[in-house]
């Protein structure tokens, strides 16, 4: 699975299209299953995806604490 970094999480995605609205973030405390409910697409590009969007939106999504706590990457995409 595919995952990147950004500020001091580690976030894992999935190129599966069912799951593309959903992130697992790696934290000190722990991995948690964010889901947006949809894609963030660029305002300037139309409805291209916007990845940085994407993570930021996952990023936040975490901090405001809607993130539910799962046992390991696997079992947020099955």
């Amino acid at each position: 699975m595919p995952s990147s970094r950004h500020d001091e999480l580690t976030i894992h995605t999935s190129a599966d299209p069912r799951f593309t609205t959903r992130a697992v973030v790696e934290a000190p405390s722990g991995l948690f299953l964010v889901d947006l409910g949809e894609r963030p697409y660029s305002e300037n590009e139309g409805v291209s995806y916007d990845e940085t969007a994407f993570l930021a939106a996952i990023t936040d999504a975490y901090r405001e604490g809607r993130g539910k706590p799962v046992d390991s990457v696997d079992e947020a995409f099955r």
